[in-house]
């Protein structure tokens, strides 16, 4: 019986340390871009940056960092053991090329996008935080899940909306990274507050732990 009372506050404390150590992970590669844009101009890539074949965002920044693979940091706890090594399956940065949150919100952010052909989503592109108005409010990274579907989903490096998406994960709640390089947690409320009025209502950006979807 004792065992019984005891499960759920175990499972609970569990989850939280998973939470925490998610954030822990977020920060660090927070640094990490910071570091990076130092070097870059100011500028960070973003998902595919290259035509002459993949680049994910985490193998531009991991090899910038002197690594020869993708380490657990650029991962959220929670995701399958199997996939850590895996740069598809990183936490998601938000999708350039379909203006994740709307155009309305990259502009109020800024307009930080730097693109040669913003209409493919394998030209380069690169957020610009120079051109940012407050880094503190620009969220750019965050658990995420992609719906191949119905019985196929999976974390993935990018997220847009849709069928890519900003993943409530931890107890309902997401995490996220910000440009001024600090992660902060919050359930969907928190988070629409953080996005603030021009977040485009036409479009699902959210999947939440049950996996329904939500504008």
């Amino acid at each position: 019986i004792l065992a019984a009372m005891l499960l759920p506050a175990l499972s609970k404390a569990r989850e939280k340390a998973r939470a925490i150590s998610c954030l822990s992970n977020l920060k660090q590669v927070g640094t990490y871009q910071l570091m990076y844009a130092s070097d870059n101009q100011d500028m960070v890539a973003n998902r595919y940056c290259s035509q002459l074949g993949s680049c994910h965002w985490s193998l531009d920044l991991y090899r910038s960092m002197g690594a020869t693979s993708v380490t657990k940091e650029y991962f959220c706890p929670l995701t399958p053991g199997t996939d850590m090594t895996n740069v598809d399956r990183t936490y998601g940065m938000i999708s350039a090329f379909s203006y994740c949150f709307g155009k309305d919100w990259m502009t109020e952010q800024g307009s930080p996008i730097i693109s040669t052909n913003n209409a493919n989503w394998v030209t380069p592109t690169a957020y610009a935080f120079s051109k940012l108005k407050t880094p503190s409010s620009f969220l750019f990274t965050a658990d995420s899940l992609r719906i191949n579907s119905a019985t196929s989903k999976q974390r993935v490096y990018g997220f847009g909306g849709d069928t890519s998406l900003m993943f409530f994960c931890h107890g309902n709640s997401s995490n996220a990274l910000f440009a001024d390089g600090h992660a902060a947690g919050g359930n969907i409320g928190t988070v629409k507050a953080w996005l603030g009025d021009k977040l485009d209502t036409s479009k699902k950006y959210f999947i939440m732990q049950d996996e329904t979807t939500k504008y």
